[in-house]
């Protein structure tokens, strides 16, 4: 854990993990759609538990970096409320992890996913990097097979994607003291 100070109007928390799956693997598939899940869409669970239902968060969210094979949670927080939101984070992936998934969880996943899909065409730019990415990697699919690959995902596939996912650091930059608070 690493934690500084500097002058900002609110924390900034990242946590870093190692999720063992690179875009290379076949288990990038189910990845990508636990990261959707958990936090890299806008019906996330840590959007819905952090911010929404807690109130801990002004944004949270996650990323995968899929050649590394690394991920990153960030979100914005008061300082006073770091540990919550820490603790909140860590309970939606031990959830995920342990198969308590919901249905419609899956259903806007997986809409959310083929939407974006489809939306490549839209944005030469996008469709262009995300074919540079699989062609490092070794993984250029036809739009169907990737579109076969990311639906396909089952819930057993998506807590088995979490169980592997593994905190490797925590960085968080909060206010300076000021006196009189």
């Amino acid at each position: 854990e690493v934690h500084e100070k500097v002058d900002v109007d609110q924390g900034k928390l990242v946590i870093g993990y190692r999720t063992g799956v690179t875009l290379r693997d076949d288990g990038m598939y189910a990845m990508t759609f636990f990261n959707g899940l958990f936090g890299g869409l806008s019906h996330s669970r840590l959007f819905r538990v952090v911010r929404e239902k807690a109130g801990l968060a002004y944004y949270v969210h996650s990323a995968l970096e899929r050649t590394k094979g690394i991920m990153l949670v960030g979100a914005g927080i008061d300082s006073a409320k770091y540990g919550e939101a820490l603790r909140l984070v860590r309970q939606s992936l031990e959830d995920i992890a342990a198969g308590k998934i919901e249905d419609w969880e899956m259903d806007a996943t997986r809409e959310s996913l083929a939407s974006h899909l489809k939306s490549l065409d839209d944005a030469p730019s996008v469709k262009i990097s995300s074919y540079v990415e699989r062609l490092i990697n070794g993984r250029v699919l036809s739009f169907e097979e990737l579109y076969d690959a990311l639906t396909g995902v089952t819930k057993a596939d998506v807590a088995a994607a979490a169980a592997k996912v593994k905190e490797d650091t925590v960085y968080f930059l909060s206010e300076l003291d000021r006196p009189g608070s």
